[in-house]
């Protein structure tokens, strides 16, 4: 039987979970626009965007709405690599946002994207740190999620020519508890669309997993870029 790495297992876990989040409504479960920033998409606006559970994405499914909870709450050391960590929970924070995961029959490759709708020039603001951090982290970082990750390097991939800018990524991450840690790839695509930001997510395990997940990654920013696109 192969060894499931623990690392895939918390993450897994972290997803589940996510799927509690509230998608930035109110406590009452409903979307209060009263008295919030224009040019903000509302939740039914998010929710649309989105693409709907059980949606083809290149060789997975989407299959879980996540919100925003246990897996935004990756936290960095340095705080300078905290953008590349979760971006949810970067100040200026969003007013709301919401995502959808996707994942193979396997369960490997797996993957996310996340739609965050800003204030004013925040989108932008949060955009600037994220570019800046993948250069000052490119030697890598370390995070922590329930375990303790080693991020060993950041590096810049070519950005799909999407809004009004993008930025693409690559993380090598070890899970620094395990004895023999194998290799995670995970890939980064993030747009910046006026007050909004899509932020997609893939990872996959080894040189085989690596290769999965930037197919996905792909098919992903397709589809979802496609519905966005039609929605705006």
């Amino acid at each position: 039987m192969s060894r499931r790495p623990a690392l895939a297992l918390t993450l897994v876990a972290a997803l589940a979970l996510g799927a509690c989040g509230d998608g930035g409504k109110g406590d009452d479960g409903g979307d209060d626009r009263s008295a919030e920033p224009a040019g903000v998409l509302s939740v039914d606006e998010i929710e649309d965007i989105l693409l709907p559970l059980g949606t083809t994405v290149g060789a997975a499914t989407t299959d879980q709405k996540d919100g925003t909870d246990l897996i935004d709450g990756r936290v960095a050391s340095p705080e300078s690599c905290q953008p590349l960590a979760a971006i949810v929970e970067l100040e200026p924070h969003p007013v709301r946002a919401d995502r959808v995961a996707a994942a193979v029959p396997t369960g490997l490759p797996f993957g996310d994207v996340q739609v965050l709708t800003y204030a004013g020039d925040d989108a932008a603001t949060v955009f600037a740190a994220v570019d800046r951090a993948i250069d000052d982290c490119a030697q890598g970082f370390a995070t922590e999620l329930i375990r303790s990750y080693e991020v060993r390097e950041v590096v810049r991939d070519a950005a799909p020519a999407l809004g009004d800018e993008a930025l693409a990524f690559g993380l090598l991450t070890h899970d620094a508890d395990e004895e023999e840690p194998i290799d995670e790839h995970e890939y980064r695509v993030l747009v910046r669309d006026g007050q909004q930001l899509l932020s997609w997510r893939t990872t996959g395990f080894e040189d085989d997993g690596a290769v999965e997940a930037r197919a996905l990654l792909d098919a992903f920013v397709t589809a979802q870029w496609e519905r966005y696109a039609e929605r705006r």
